[in-house]
């Protein structure tokens, strides 16, 4: 049904297994979610950053802000919120306390942070909304129409909300987000561990699958995690970096590449 991507059998895959169960990564494979991400987490530490250096009396020295790709890509993409925020204050030099998870954004603690960046990216959501790529939603009816395992991988707490809003949620069969990583201790790529789950809730070896990634550690974690195939989505044409990119079965720049063009 799709073009060569998954079309072309692999060593020792019988020909016309086209119909490979698909994990995909939402961020950046199905809609722009990093982008949204990014902006939560500016406006959240920068507001943070600001309090703390006027705390600290630094006097005139400039406040060096939240960078929304170096900062985001380093710290934050594609972890757990809380391991997020420890990680970009310790680079910093700030320390606060990790508190728990029902402290509200109010909160001078670490899931307080956490739940100010969760506040501010529903409200973005309400005030912005978000459009699922071009090609994403026709791949996804296409292969629901194939009758292939479709799970949605994202270490955001938000993923089912930006897959309603992006007009995909009932598309897909298994949602694996940042909640349900957290409650069975997965750990986040390159370790295979949410693409494994995301296979045990399709109930399809892991090895009968492909995986959809946009980054390195995806890369890795799906050849650690043994799936037929990786495909990489780069909308940044070329801006996973050659090296990164070799490691992947197919580089394409949006999902609609995959489809067969008698399809369309």
């Amino acid at each position: 049904m799709f073009g060569t991507a998954l079309a072309e059998p692999a060593a020792g895959r019988r020909e016309g297994a086209a119909t490979a169960p698909c994990v995909l990564e939402l961020d950046g494979v199905l809609a722009p979610s990093t982008a949204l991400h990014a902006a939560a987490w500016q406006e959240t530490l920068d507001e943070l950053l600001a309090r703390h250096h006027r705390q600290a009396g630094v006097g005139f020295e400039p406040v060096r802000p939240f960078d929304p790709r170096g900062d985001y890509f380093r710290y934050l993409h594609g972890r757990p919120r809380i391991d997020g925020v420890h990680r970009f204050l310790d680079s910093r030099g700030i320390r606060l306390p990790r508190g728990d998870p029902s402290q509200g954004p109010g909160d001078d603690t670490a899931w307080g942070v956490a739940a100010r960046k969760n506040q501010v990216l529903r409200r973005l959501l309400r005030q912005d909304g978000i459009r699922a790529y071009e090609g994403s939603i026709r791949f996804l009816e296409l292969a629901r129409e194939a009758h292939l395992g479709l799970a949605i991988v994202s270490a955001s707490a938000n993923t089912e909300e930006i897959l309603e809003r992006a007009g995909l949620l009932g598309l897909v069969d298994e949602v694996l987000d940042g909640q349900a990583m957290s409650a069975e201790h997965l750990r986040p790529k390159p370790e295979p561990d949410s693409i494994l789950s995301a296979c045990r809730r399709l109930d399809v070896p892991t090895g009968s699958a492909a995986t959809f990634e946009t980054t390195a550690a995806g890369i890795a974690a799906g050849r650690a995690a043994g799936v037929d195939r990786v495909i990489v989505v780069d909308l940044g044409a070329g801006s996973l970096g050659r090296r990164a990119a070799s490691a992947a079965d197919r580089v394409v720049p949006e999902l609609a590449e995959l489809i067969d063009p008698k399809l369309t």
